[in-house]
């Protein structure tokens, strides 16, 4: 079946439009640094960049403290 005459083309999308459409989510403001668990450990630990995970978990505990 072909679509009628009548039917308006669809529209084209205009990336450059900035008002969000309402299918789309609210933008989100800009989040500062995220923390990681790199920042908790210590920086020199015998040159090895393997670590157990009772250490990583007293880590990140001594940092809830």
């Amino acid at each position: 079946m072909f679509p009628a005459e009548s039917e308006p083309a669809p529209r084209a999308f205009d990336a450059s439009a900035d008002e969000p459409r309402e299918w789309e989510p609210e933008r989100e403001p800009e989040m500062g640094e995220v923390p990681s668990v790199a920042e908790l450990m210590p920086e020199n630990k015998g040159g090895d960049d393997d670590i157990s995970l009772d250490d990583l978990l007293d880590e990140i505990i001594k940092a809830g403290e």
